[in-house]
């Protein structure tokens, strides 16, 4: 009787800590430096103790846009049910939380009518862009968004960061779907 009941309290525990576990935040910062001198992604995962990061250095041949089209069309082709997916990443956004959005921005032109325009379209543009990502992630702070004209000389600059976390049940959860949808494609 005492032996159950003892492993009936072990088992509780371990649930009991499981769950929390589960449902424990892990924080994921993405940053984003289009700068002249270095161009670069980086995405950092952090869970307790645990720090996982991926840091991508764009040399000047490469243009990062050009492998984000690369990348998302090569899927296209090879998956058609792209529908699924983006249903799957909505919902795993809708359990995330937005702590931190920030992108800063120096746009210049030659002519300082132009620079103008670009500069009210680059606002527009960012705004527009914090808006969609505010529609599937919730919690949203508020964001730091700045565009600085240069009417001196031609350039472009950008620095964006994006820190967010979710339950690491979640992730899990959605990972395991969509793994499982990727055999399913794999399979037909």
């Amino acid at each position: 009787m005492k032996t159950a009941m003892l492993l009936g309290l072990i088992l509780f525990v371990l649930l009991f800590i499981t769950f929390w576990l589960l449902h424990k935040r892990v924080i994921i910062s993405v940053q984003f430096i289009y700068q002249p001198t270095k161009k670069f992604v980086s995405i950092r995962l952090r869970w307790f103790f645990i720090q996982v990061e991926k840091k991508i250095d764009f040399t000047e041949e490469e243009d990062p846009f050009s492998l984000v089209d690369y990348l998302l069309n090569k899927r296209t082709q090879e998956n058609g049910p792209m529908r699924e997916y983006l249903s799957e990443f909505k919902k795993m956004a809708a359990s995330l939380r937005l702590d931190q959005f920030q992108w800063k921005s120096i746009i210049g032109l030659k002519q300082a009518d132009e620079t103008a325009i670009l500069y009210g379209i680059g606002h527009a543009v960012k705004h527009t862009l914090f808006r969609l990502l505010n529609t599937y992630i919730k919690k949203a702070n508020q964001p730091d968004i700045a565009v600085q004209p240069d009417y001196q000389t031609p350039q472009f600059q950008s620095d964006f960061l994006c820190i967010f976390s979710a339950p690491i049940g979640h992730i899990i959860g959605s990972l395991y779907r969509l793994k499982k949808m990727n055999n399913e494609v794999r399979n037909e």
